[in-house]
């Protein structure tokens, strides 16, 4: 069977069918507040829970990992949630009849709106209907410890990852969820393979003893034979020898065999991500998403707290660079607060810079955030998603007005902040020359560019084939653009998917791209790679793979070199 690998590695176990969601008691009740008593009570056991599972996965992985579930207990207690359910039970319901009809209230409000991000918060909140009706019901799984298992249902929930009465998870395969879904989020961080999309493996699940997912290339084998199984521990032992060289890395330069140099950074989401960056030796944060700070909240953050997130990261860091991205919401990145209206497309809409030079009042709290810890740390500004050089402007004028405002209050602030722009969008690529005399660097998001180039929607599993990372068209633009920035004496970098592609990295090298910024966990095997590497011989790569016409034939020819 097939599905979609959402979270790579690999793993052979017995499989664990989820049994299907509890339903809750559906009856009257006679005594409102006896129902109310076991509601507050509920609620309490609930979070108690929550907060034990959010310690013993911070013990166990670490501070990023329990993040999943600290977004779900912002759900969890919540008062207008209990209100609600207080509500159900004085209109007569029992308490877990309430509860329930309580949170199918706000799923169907998530689910209402067009938005991948906010619909697949609907799966965290089922997650919590399923704790207070285990509660409600004294009900819970048998203890499997010592036994490992791969996790198969119509979805997975977060929290089932961590359970240690489920056995030891090395696995999850799911009929459903998403890529940006918290449990693929959380298998990831895990580093548990993690399929969905496997239609039918529900059923199919239940005839097997064994079962054996590859999370890279989102193959299922029910009871496989014994070659097979043979295959899949020697894989995984190849996997962690792998792993175990990639290690050997930290504290080696970022060179070339021959001495070139290219930078090696992270990309981040979160003060919490900091640390991952030191363990991994990064040099720094090529990317922090700032809209971290926005999302999954009632408000937008003051100054002074989104003062404190980012040194928070720079006092982690050092000296590193630190990259900021100013917000970039819209898209699959909503918030209740932010009222950007209903849109035909929101990836082609007011989103990002477009949508924070139309409320001045948003940007400039940010602006000022970021100047301040300037002062204190080694800090970027980047503006995302620049089309025309009239937003570049009005973007670095509204900085100037932060500083004069800063400048006039006596508060310190960096004067000198190297501002920076990314290049995603077609127009910024083919007039990387104009840009590059306005800015400091130049950072190149390929997820998007790469999606505008073919106008394919990324998110569409249809359009795969042309969101494609070794597309000549997309290397050549790239190349375009590094050319051009360098000639103005800026430094530029990419920050998409392409950038930490084992594959492409010959090319990167080649062209002259200054940095990488990545992913903590691909950053030591990247190192590795580059310093069997040669400029000579990449250059003449990128020659031969630029006057290619297709993704396959670009991904055959930098196969061939790396099996060399």
């Amino acid at each position: 069977m097939n599905g979609i690998g959402v979270a790579p590695g690999i793993a052979l176990a017995k499989p664990l069918i989820l049994d299907g969601p509890l339903s809750p008691v559906r009856i009257s009740c006679t005594d409102p507040s006896a129902e109310l008593v076991l509601l507050e009570q509920l609620r309490q056991r609930s979070i108690d829970k929550m907060n034990d599972t959010i310690e013993r996965v911070e013990r166990q992985y670490g501070p990023k990992e329990s993040e999943v579930f600290e977004a779900q207990l912002l759900l969890l207690d919540n008062d207008e949630l209990w209100d609600d359910a207080a509500a159900g039970v004085k209109d007569g319901k029992c308490a877990q009849w309430a509860f329930s009809e309580a949170i199918k209230a706000r799923e169907e409000m998530f689910a209402q709106l067009d938005n991948a991000y906010l619909q697949e918060r609907s799966a965290d909140l089922r997650d919590l209907e399923q704790l207070v009706l285990s509660l409600a019901q004294h009900s819970g799984a048998d203890c499997r410890e010592g036994l490992e298992v791969i996790l198969v249902g119509s979805e997975v929930p977060p929290s089932r990852l961590t359970d240690s009465s489920l056995g030891t998870v090395v696995g999850a395969v799911m009929e459903q969820g998403g890529a940006t879904s918290h449990a693929a989020i959380l298998a990831n961080m895990l580093g548990i393979p993690c399929l969905i999309g496997a239609a039918g493996i529900l059923e199919a699940a239940k005839q097997a003893s064994l079962l054996l997912i590859d999370g890279d290339n989102g193959s299922i084998l029910l009871d496989p034979d014994e070659e097979s199984c043979e295959r899949a521990k020697q894989a995984a032992a190849a996997l962690r020898l792998e792993q175990e060289k990639d290690a050997s890395f930290i504290g080696k330069p970022s060179r070339s065999k021959d001495g070139a140099a290219i930078g090696l950074q992270c990309n981040i989401a979160s003060p919490e991500d900091a640390e991952s960056v030191i363990q991994c030796d990064g040099e720094g944060v090529g990317l922090l998403r700032s809209e971290f700070l926005y999302l999954g909240r009632d408000a937008a953050p003051s100054e002074e707290e989104q003062f404190r997130a980012y040194t928070r990261i720079t006092s982690v860091l050092g000296n590193r660079p630190l990259i900021i991205r100013t917000l970039d919401i819209g898209g699959d990145k909503q918030t209740d607060y932010i009222h950007i209206g209903p849109e035909e497309n929101p990836f082609l809409g007011c989103r990002a810079i477009r949508y924070c030079l139309k409320h001045p009042e948003l940007f400039l709290v940010q602006l000022r955030a970021i100047l301040r810890a300037g002062a204190l740390g080694n800090v970027l500004m980047m503006f995302p998603m620049i089309a025309v050089p009239e937003e570049l402007t009005q973007a670095l004028a509204y900085v100037r007005q932060a500083k004069e405002e800063l400048a006039a209050e006596g508060v310190p602030f960096d004067e000198n902040m190297k501002i920076g722009m990314m290049v995603e969008i077609p127009s910024a690529a083919l007039m990387a020359e104009t840009f590059a005399q306005q800015v400091d660097f130049f950072s190149i998001g390929t997820n998007d560019l790469t999606q505008y180039l073919f106008s394919a929607d990324r998110g569409n599993p249809q359009l795969s084939h042309l969101n494609d990372p070794f597309a000549p068209v997309l290397l050549r633009t790239i190349e375009d653009v590094v050319s051009k920035a360098h000639k103005a004496g800026i430094f530029v970098d990419i920050c998409g998917q392409a950038g930490q592609e084992e594959l492409l990295l010959p090319l990167w090298l080649a062209m002259g791209i200054d940095a990488l910024s990545v992913s903590s966990k691909r950053l030591l095997r990247l190192r590795r790679r580059l310093s069997f590497l040669q400029l000579p011989d990449c250059k003449q790569l990128l020659h031969r793979a630029l006057s290619l016409q297709t993704a396959a034939e670009v991904r055959a020819l930098l196969t061939e070199y790396a099996s060399l």
